[in-house]
């Protein structure tokens, strides 16, 4: 039997692969269109994972 813990370290495994997919499976046209370039998405996925330090300057409407 599989504990919480366990189902939710794979249920977090999951989403990662799923968010990474994702923009992987956008055209370079797209990309470019919210800011990204094809070789950003590994660090891009690493930061939201909280594995690296962020490093991209986040630009709000406010301008906060």
């Amino acid at each position: 039997m599989l504990t919480l813990s366990v189902l939710g370290a794979l249920f977090r495994k999951l989403l990662q692969r799923r968010r990474a997919s994702s923009l992987r499976g956008l055209d370079a046209r797209t990309l470019a269109d919210i800011g990204v370039d094809a070789s950003e998405i590994s660090s891009i996925d690493a930061e939201a994972r909280g594995l690296s330090r962020v490093t991209r300057l986040r630009i709000t409407a406010n301008g906060a």
